[in-house]
């Protein structure tokens, strides 16, 4: 049985233990402790974004820098692992996603709906099948003349990315954040919902794709700044 197929038992599972919350969060850490298992192999690889004086400091007492991916290291993990290892292959990626919607399912803080974790969990997991990735692109082809529709969004239910930010910025959590802090957790979110994008270092930028539209748009940070500052003032 493909993952893809597995996926549906998930979503069953999911749907049978309804409402109750222990239950729910043994199901989810079980599919979390899969996504670790996928990503040992490239785990040592991925390296922590630490100046070489506090690395020194750190093993001087024998302080471990290896990554806890059951903790909110796996924030800083995955952030990491989608710039340092650009060769990663279909699979990891698609296990670094799982992860990290597992994570965000887990953190009490996270604000996602019953409904939206179950979606996006069932969905990250039939990704770790490279068969669901090309039945995925073919899906993506038969609904084109619907998603032209969809004018300025990201996702097939409507979500544009000045939704995305402003939900953000309406988060009580992320109150006090810098706009610099909010950027990583912009991409976390933009990662959990499966959205397509490159990241850009000079300038700090993302390119994305609408849906229905094959050609690229780009959000700069200092968009995305302004974009804060304007959903703040509402």
């Amino acid at each position: 049985m493909n993952k893809l197929e597995e996926s549906s038992h998930i979503d069953c599972a999911f749907r049978q233990i309804g409402k109750c919350r222990e239950e729910r969060i043994k199901l989810i850490s079980t599919i979390r402790d899969l996504a670790i298992g996928i990503l040992e192999p490239i785990v040592k690889r991925v390296q922590r974004n630490f100046s070489e004086q506090i690395i020194a400091a750190y093993q001087a007492k024998t302080i471990s820098l290896e990554w806890n991916l059951k903790s909110t290291d796996v924030y800083e993990f995955c952030f990491m692992a989608r710039r340092q290892d650009d060769q990663l292959i279909q699979s990891k990626k698609n296990a670094i996603n799982l992860l990290e919607v597992c994570t965000r399912a887990l953190d009490d803080r996270e604000t996602m709906s019953p409904e939206e974790v179950q979606r996006q969990i069932v969905y990250a997991y039939a990704m770790l099948d490279s068969g669901a990735i090309n039945m995925g692109k073919e899906l993506s082809k038969s609904n084109s003349a619907k998603a032209r529709k969809l004018r300025g969004r990201v996702t097939e239910d409507g979500k544009t990315l000045n939704q995305i930010i402003q939900n953000l910025v309406n988060n009580p959590y992320y109150e006090g954040f810098l706009a610099k802090e909010l950027w990583p957790e912009f991409l976390g979110k933009l990662n959990s919902l499966q959205i397509d994008y490159e990241e850009i270092q000079d300038p700090l930028s993302i390119k994305y794709y609408l849906i229905g539209s094959d050609k690229p748009k780009i959000k700069t940070f200092k968009t995305f700044q302004s974009n804060l500052s304007q959903f703040k003032s509402r």
